[in-house]
């Protein structure tokens, strides 16, 4: 592991900068959205934004 150490690095490196720019450009928020539209199991998760402690705290958070 420790001779690939560089290599690892880079590769984080790269992917760092891909996922700045995405978001960068808001690419982001269309992959989520194709992820939740595709993936059934996701849909489900999406009940957690719904529950009460959540909105108080979007509510607080919101401008």
């Amino acid at each position: 592991m420790m001779g690939h150490q560089g290599r690892v690095q880079q590769t984080f490196g790269v992917v760092l900068a891909v996922f700045a720019v995405d978001m960068a450009f808001g690419l982001d928020r269309a992959v989520q959205t194709l992820i939740v539209d595709r993936v059934p199991y996701v849909q489900r998760l999406t009940f957690l934004k719904e529950t009460d402690a959540v909105r108080q705290q979007l509510e607080q958070q919101a401008p």
